[in-house]
């Protein structure tokens, strides 16, 4: 019976490494994100010296940026929940 209950509590420390690893990677992925978007918005804003074009798809990609970052953002909480049971 003592091993049965090794084996369970050796897949819950299992699940939560492997979530809190999962975390930290959504995370580090998630502020790659951030900082991306904020350099395009600088591009878009005409900080840079781009032609209009090349303004318009700095903004294009800060929005795709934008989207991509909550993403990580959202998953990174999701399993930092799945960490904590």
């Amino acid at each position: 019976m003592s091993a049965a209950t090794s084996t369970s509590t050796h897949g819950g420390i299992s699940s939560k490494i492997s979530h809190t690893g999962q975390n930290i990677s959504s995370s580090v992925q998630e502020l790659g994100s951030a900082s991306s978007k904020q350099t395009n918005k600088e591009k878009a804003k005409g900080h840079t010296g781009l032609s209009w074009a090349g303004r318009a798809k700095a903004g294009v990609k800060a929005m795709k940026d934008s989207v991509t970052e909550s993403g990580h953002h959202a998953a990174a909480q999701g399993h930092h929940t799945m960490a904590k049971h």
